[in-house]
């Protein structure tokens, strides 16, 4: 994930903890009983958002590309490896996608229909057409080498 990300994530938690902070100050001056209830909420308002802070900083996609097929990682959501065998593939190709249009956005999660992705950022990646109908589009930062692998692969078959 790409360091502005993170850095626009950490500077909205921290806008939202500054304003949480100035209401729990401005009920504390009142004197009432809402002077009592305001550090417990302003706590767990910044856990919630530091936790959201890390899920957002702690996502990684790890890939790799065998002659048996292609193998992903989606850190924190899937720790285990997700295979495509090339068996099952009936078509691939490396390609800039509309992620919102053809698979409801970024991310790690189903599309529309029979699809699926598995990306972090930005629009090219290498999309699967499986046997069974189902779409698969894993996303990648290096399009380039990723089509020399695959051309060296079929190459070599």
């Amino acid at each position: 994930m790409s360091n502005w990300i993170k850095y626009l994530v950490a500077f909205q938690s921290l806008i939202l903890l500054l304003v949480v902070g100035a209401f729990w100050i401005q009920a504390s001056k009142a004197g009432d009983g809402a002077s009592k209830e305001a550090p417990f909420t302003f706590l767990i308002v910044a856990a919630t958002m530091g936790a959201v802070t890390w899920l957002i900083s702690a996502i990684k996609m790890t890939t790799e590309l065998t002659r048996e097929g292609i193998r992903l990682k989606y850190f924190p959501f899937k720790n285990n490896w997700k295979e495509f065998s090339f068996n099952d593939v009936a078509s691939m190709e490396v390609m800039k996608g509309d992620l919102l249009k053809d698979f409801g956005g970024w991310g790690y999660g189903k599309g529309f229909g029979k699809s699926r992705s598995y990306t972090t950022k930005g629009n090219y990646g290498l999309k699967l057409q499986l046997h069974n109908g189902k779409q698969i589009f894993i996303g990648t930062q290096q399009p380039k080498v990723l089509e020399r692998a695959l051309q060296e692969i079929q190459r070599d078959g």
